[in-house]
């Protein structure tokens, strides 16, 4: 969550009452979205169309990124409901990725494998999120570390990028992985906190308080699905 967030939150926008309506909002559409991409990914892996969606990985990418910017700045301005049907959507267009590139690790390194990042990733999102909501530590005075550390992936990422195009950078890749994996675990926790923070500021019945909750999903939707790409990567290279 932004820091224009945490003002907008501040600044009356939203406003006191029940503590547990928000929270609620935010898990249960981050859930609802996680449900949808389980869905379409297993829906193009009984249709075999996977061989066919993965030339179109770039432009779906790019799609996604359209969508969160699209939702980032409608967010006062959008109706809700078409706010709520870009995440459906952006959640949807998820479940391509996964049903495209899921089969072909599978195939290379053995179902298990998602398996077992699957559960990984569960494991870490109620752990962080249980650690976030109990502990009594103020963890927001790590947003800008992780916020820098964010950016600092992102530089990485693509170098590394410039790089596979004329050597072999595995090594790269892999501690890539491992930094993307802390940062993003940080992120979920520190988000889980602010949360439970706004949960007893919001009235999950406020329009936008719904509007704030829909941008939490969202973050933590995205904080989960990037913590399960690094483990698969983390696992699949201790195979190669």
């Amino acid at each position: 969550m932004s820091m224009d967030d945490r003002d907008w939150a501040r600044s009356g926008a939203v406003t006191t009452a029940q503590v547990t309506s928000f929270a609620s909002l935010v898990y249960n559409w981050m859930a609802t979205g996680l449900g949808l991409t389980a869905c379409v990914a297993y829906l193009i892996y009984q249709m075999q169309w996977y061989p066919y969606i993965l030339g179109w990985t770039l432009p779906i990418v790019l799609a996604q990124l359209g969508l969160v910017f699209a939702i980032q700045s409608g967010m006062r301005s959008m109706k809700f409901e078409s706010l709520l049907l870009m995440f459906y959507g952006y959640s949807a267009l998820n479940g391509l990725i996964f049903g495209s590139i899921l089969p072909v690790y599978a195939m290379r390194y053995g179902a298990d494998i998602v398996w077992v990042a699957f559960a990984s990733c569960a494991a870490i999102f109620l752990a962080a999120t249980i650690y976030g909501r109990t502990s009594r530590t103020d963890l927001t005075r790590f947003a800008s570390l992780l916020q820098f550390g964010l950016y600092g992936l992102i530089g990485l990422s693509l170098i590394s990028l410039v790089l596979s195009f004329f050597m072999n950078i595995s090594g790269m890749s892999l501690i890539i992985a491992y930094i993307g994996l802390a940062v993003f675990v940080g992120l979920m926790v520190v988000e889980s906190q602010q949360i439970r923070r706004l949960s007893a500021q919001c009235d999950g019945d406020d329009p936008a308080a719904r509007r704030l909750a829909l941008m939490c999903a969202l973050g933590m939707y995205i904080n989960v699905v990037t913590v399960f790409w690094y483990l698969l990567r983390i696992l699949s290279a201790s195979r190669d």
